[in-house]
């Protein structure tokens, strides 16, 4: 099975909102009002209200005139009463066209700017793969994962910040078949979307072996953006590793890193000052080393401890490297404690958030009975927090 991440535009109400098609409709009602309304006055995905006014006059419009009963002919929009909309937006046209293409079922994945609009066409293309069964087609959105925080185009500091969430949410989603080399599974659609979203897209295709598509303007004609000889030198991302892991949450001085600057001067930013940070193609490229390692934080007498602790290294590869089990109920307050409790066996890992993200591993016991002694020690969590340092497992 093929899977076809799809970024998500406002092609779905562009569309509905042209002359060319309200001179066709006897009784076509506008929603262009409704579609200002959000794009300028309630912009921000978190803004999204199911039940407000804006948003269930557009979804009501929508399914009910722009699903079905149109379609397009000879590229001139068409009524026929039994007919169902395949152009009804750029995304459902694409994925219909990659689906037809590849020859066999696919798993398509939509990914929604930081904007209200395009959370709301997510959800209404899911909708129109839900209602007309087409069992090629599964499409998933989970708001609280597939709308990219920060993506958008108002702030352009919020944007870098949501390549860097969109970096991480195609690794997530790609990152068994990369681990696997099944690298043609993985398709980036970008024919829907941020316009300025494509060279980074783009960048990410390329590095993974990814193919990626997109329908060429008003012509319906399927393209896919030839791969480039790209060579992915990892020995310089083993060499600096460590360095590169603390990149994601602070600002470094490429004075103290003179040689990680010789070697991947092209994967930053430098300021003035001499402070830096990943640019678009290092996130890019960061993303693609680690997606086969899970990078924790952990002090030298912990990590010490794992390393003749077996069942605790597996338990770290195979289930604390997924976000949802470290999110999970498994994980359990006790005290003033966070505890990962492996289940029917005696495996216990302390462990800590960061403010700013990173996950702490400060005590591991292959003893249920000592650890739940551990839950009434003192611990003093500035200290363990500011002496671990980052440690790697390979993902199982």
């Amino acid at each position: 099975m093929k899977t076809i991440i799809t970024t998500v535009g406002t092609s779905l109400f562009e569309n509905y909102n042209k002359k060319e098609v309200e001179d066709k409709y006897g009784n076509y009602e506008t929603i262009f009002t409704e579609y200002e309304t959000l794009r300028d006055k309630r912009s921000d995905a978190s803004e999204y209200d199911e039940e407000g006014t804006e948003e269930e006059k557009i979804i009501r419009v929508i399914k009910n005139k722009w699903f079905k009963g149109i379609t397009k002919k000879n590229k001139q929009w068409t009524f026929e009463s039994d007919a169902l909309n395949e152009y009804a937006s750029a995304e459902i046209e694409s994925i219909l066209a990659i689906q037809k293409e590849a020859g066999e079922e696919v798993e398509v994945h939509l990914l929604a700017t930081d904007t209200v609009l395009s959370r709301l066409a997510a959800e209404l293309i899911c909708t129109w793969f839900d209602e007309n069964d087409n069992r090629h087609v599964s499409v998933t959105f989970n708001p609280n994962q597939d709308v990219i925080k920060e993506l958008q185009v108002e702030d352009g500091e919020r944007f870098k910040k949501g390549l860097v969430n969109l970096n991480t949410r195609f690794y997530q989603i790609a990152q068994n078949s990369i681990l696997g080399g099944q690298f043609d599974d993985v398709i980036i659609n970008v024919t829907g979307g941020y316009k300025g979203i494509i060279p980074y897209l783009t960048i990410l295709g390329q590095i993974n072996q990814s193919p990626i598509k997109y329908i060429f303007e008003n012509t319906g004609v399927l393209i896919t953006i030839p791969q480039i000889p790209i060579q992915f030198n990892e020995d310089l991302f083993e060499k600096h590793w460590e360095v590169l892991s603390k990149l994601e949450n602070d600002m470094l001085n490429s004075a103290d890193h003179r040689q990680l600057i010789q070697d991947l001067g092209g994967c930053f930013d430098v300021a003035k000052n001499g402070d830096f940070m990943f640019n678009y193609l290092g996130e890019a490229l960061w993303g693609r080393y680690k997606s086969k390692f899970f990078i924790f934080y952990a002090p030298d007498e912990v990590w010490n401890e794992i390393q003749k602790q077996k069942d605790i290294q597996r338990i770290i590869a195979e289930k604390l490297s997924k976000e949802e089990v470290r999110k999970g109920s498994k994980n359990e307050k006790k005290g003033d404690k966070w505890c990962y409790d492996d289940g029917d066996n005696d495996n216990r890992i302390y462990n800590l958030t960061t403010n700013d993200g990173k996950y702490v591993i400060y005590k591991t016991f292959e003893s249920e009975v000592d650890a739940r002694k551990y839950i009434n020690a003192t611990v003093d969590f500035e200290s363990l927090i500011k002496y671990s340092k980052p440690r790697k497992v390979t993902i199982e």
